[in-house]
């Protein structure tokens, strides 16, 4: 069985944005991605190029309208709350500024406004990128995981502090 067929669909689509990008581009977000995504995007490059599947953004464009009209649900990059701005901000402190101005060129207000004030002054771009829709439909395939772990985390609750004392009580305790 080839990669393409054992992909998910939204990873398959992945590809073919990233196939549609220049290769600089390319590079850049496979380089920013996990090894394991990395790897898969990869496999999924290579059977396209071995196919003969022009790098067409045309064929991009078509399937980002076709799984709009499908009903796939809401633009989650647009219908950001405060926990998820704050979520998506936690995401992009350690990434470089030009990446986090193209993500934020990709927000509505008021989500760009929200994600702006929760992210750390020092990490906040100084002006907005631009982003052709090829490299948009990449960053939101790496960053809807990323993202969805983020507020996976945030939604955590915390032990309380009488709890970690007691834990670190009871370690002491050990080592006698």
């Amino acid at each position: 069985m080839s990669a393409g067929h054992a992909a998910a669909p939204a990873v398959r689509q992945a590809a073919l944005t990233l196939h549609a990008l220049p290769a600089p581009d390319r590079t850049w977000v496979l380089a920013a991605l996990p090894s394991s995504e990395r790897e898969q995007l990869q496999a999924l490059l290579e059977e396209l190029q071995a196919l003969g599947i022009p790098g067409d953004p045309t064929l991009v464009s078509g399937l980002a309208q076709e799984t709009e009209s499908s009903g796939s649900g809401p633009d989650w990059l647009h219908a950001l709350d405060t926990r998820g701005s704050v979520a998506l901000a936690r995401v992009l402190r350690d990434e470089p500024r030009e990446l986090t101005g193209a993500v934020l060129a990709m927000l509505r207000e008021p989500a760009r406004t929200k994600v702006v004030a929760a992210l750390p002054a020092a990490t906040s771009p100084q002006r907005l990128a631009q982003v052709t829709p090829a490299l948009e439909q990449a960053l939101r395939s790496a960053l809807e995981r990323r993202w969805t772990d983020a507020v996976a985390a945030a939604s955590r609750p915390e032990p309380s502090k009488w709890k970690l004392a007691k834990a670190r009580f009871a370690r002491l305790g050990s080592m006698r």
